[in-house]
């Protein structure tokens, strides 16, 4: 399954769990599945059985995340071992694969890209939470010609009108 079927996070699970989680641990139960595998979450992690579900769940991350972990799993008659790894695909590419520095360096490349959406993801909050500010809207209905920006430092606001700054403020 995709979504996951107990919440495994209590700070981060709104969307995680699956819709219908509380009939679906009933069907768990009434069949006696013993083990699930999900990954919404993009984390690896384990659940026991919750309360009257005989589930084991196993969360697998994302194969596309920065160390590209992925999980050996073997099923014995009364439990299970899972052991995590991470792919190293340097050794598989050709010397010519090889002087391409993103792949040389892919768990960097796949980190960078992901802080680098985070931060993009952050920064475009805040800026909405800028532009959606009555000051904000205020300003822009009286001088439409006002131009607002944040530099990198987050809530740092400057304005500018005809390449003059006018405001150059830490909020």
């Amino acid at each position: 399954m995709h979504h996951n079927l107990y919440a495994h996070n209590p700070a981060v699970n709104k969307g995680h769990v699956v819709d219908d989680a509380v009939e679906l641990r009933r069907l768990c139960s009434r069949y006696n599945v013993k083990l699930a595998f999900t990954r919404h979450i993009n984390a690896q992690n384990i659940m026991d059985p919750q309360e009257t579900t005989p589930t084991t769940e196993v969360v697998t991350s994302s194969f596309c995340s920065n160390d590209q972990e992925y999980g050996v799993v073997r099923v014995h008659s009364r439990h299970i071992t899972y052991v995590r790894r991470n792919f190293d695909m340097t050794r598989y590419l050709t010397d010519q694969e090889k002087e391409n520095y993103t792949l040389e360096h892919f768990h960097k490349y796949l980190k960078d890209l992901q802080l680098g959406s985070i931060s993009a993801d952050m920064m475009q909050s805040e800026l909405n939470k800028i532009h959606s500010s009555q000051a904000h809207q205020v300003l822009i209905k009286h001088h439409p010609e006002y131009r607002l920006y944040l530099d990198m430092t987050p809530l740092h606001i400057v304005i500018y009108k005809k390449d003059k700054i006018l405001i150059n403020k830490r909020v």
